[in-house]
């Protein structure tokens, strides 16, 4: 499903559930590192899967992980199990997201019906003798009773409603006394589906990376997950491709928090998508200049100024937009913004003084001789 998170002007638009990886990816794309609590709202246009009405009207403020799981859950439940947990949300008031996370258990303890309307539904409370109107009946007059009518007591009864193709008796919900806790996830680089034998998908084993190179002899990768978004992976990758994984992952793994984030942003600069890309990113990564701070160039610019200029005169620009200046700026830079921050070009600064090119200079110098020329001669 589709979900909106947002963090001041910084707008994701995401498909879950995700991989904890690409969780932690996506709080690095907010500039929230280290703050998993994220302000989100559901995007339902278009979507097969989607939360009750009553979720979609709000905007929510919740750990990411525990948004994540509500998405895992919601998912793998059977359409008579998303109806049962419509009609529960409903009928039951949500303070918190977390509490949309509890009630996605025990919905066992609903009675749910294939039925969309009062006819249906009679007519199978009258095959399942139901209520005690049908039981009474004398079988050679239940052929006359009005089916629809006998839905319509049934709801009337017990409190039910009809949610798409099912009927649910919502006020038979037992909520579950339990408490939900999410770990903080175990950190690595990659995290591999390793086999022995391709044939027998049964027999493999998640492996996280960097690990010891005997673990990974002599076998064959199945799926796997990557902390760095987009990098190219066989969807098999066999003996060579996992040892240079390894090989990656022991070079990230001596990388600080920044370091990390700030490659990623050189990988989205460069459109590294493979291993090599990676090797070659890591080995330069000295050279290019990154600030995590800016979320546009607007904001860049801003900051350049600051650098350059006292707080009096940085006052005068602080409702400006600053785009075009910014963009400038980069393109000086042979810098660009990133998801992740703004990357200069290899060898480049963001915020050093802007001096003329030589060409530049030389032209100005042949334009203002004439010109001083002409007034001496006056």
């Amino acid at each position: 499903m589709r979900i909106i998170l947002t963090n001041g002007k910084n707008i994701l638009k995401e498909d879950f559930p995700k991989k904890p990886p690409e969780l932690l990816d996506m709080l690095d794309r907010l500039h929230q590192t280290g703050n998993r609590t994220v302000s989100f709202e559901f995007d339902c246009y278009y979507e097969k899967i989607t939360p009750p009405s009553k979720l979609t009207e709000r905007e929510f403020r919740a750990d990411i992980f525990v948004l994540n799981a509500f998405t895992e859950r919601l998912s793998a439940m059977t359409p008579a199990e998303r109806a049962v947990y419509q009609a529960v949300v409903q009928k039951n008031p949500v303070f918190c997201f977390e509490e949309a996370l509890q009630m996605t258990f025990g919905l066992e303890s609903v009675p749910v019906i294939k039925a969309s309307c009062f006819s249906e539904l009679g007519e199978f409370v009258i095959e399942n003798d139901m209520i005690p109107e049908v039981r009474s009946c004398p079988d050679e007059l239940v052929q006359f009773l009005d089916r629809a009518k006998i839905g319509r007591l049934m709801t009337e009864e017990y409190g039910g409603v009809f949610i798409g193709d099912y009927y649910c008796e919502p006020e038979a919900y037992k909520k579950p006394d339990i408490q939900i806790k999410i770990g903080e996830p175990k950190h690595c680089t990659f995290r591999l589906l390793l086999t022995s034998d391709a044939d027998r998908p049964e027999l493999a084993g998640w492996i996280s990376l960097p690990c010891d190179a005997s673990e990974l002899e002599n076998k064959v990768c199945l799926d796997y997950q990557s902390c760095l978004p987009g990098l190219l992976i066989s969807q098999h990758s066999e003996q060579g491709e996992i040892m240079a994984l390894n090989r990656t992952a022991e070079l990230l793994a001596g990388l600080n928090l920044q370091e990390f984030i700030k490659l990623k942003a050189v990988m989205e600069y460069t459109g590294a998508r493979n291993i090599a890309g990676v090797f070659d990113c890591c080995s330069h990564l000295s050279e290019y200049d990154f600030d995590s701070r800016p979320l546009d160039k607007s904001e860049y610019g801003m900051l350049f100024l600051k650098k350059l200029l006292p707080p009096d005169a940085c006052e005068l620009f602080k409702n400006a937009d600053l785009t075009d200046f910014g963009e400038e700026i980069l393109r000086h830079r042979q810098g660009r913004m990133t998801a992740y921050g703004v990357v200069s070009g290899r060898g480049q600064q963001l915020y050093s003084a802007m001096t003329a090119e030589p060409e530049q200079a030389e032209n100005e110098t042949e334009q203002e001789i004439p010109e001083w020329g002409g007034m001496l001669s006056c």
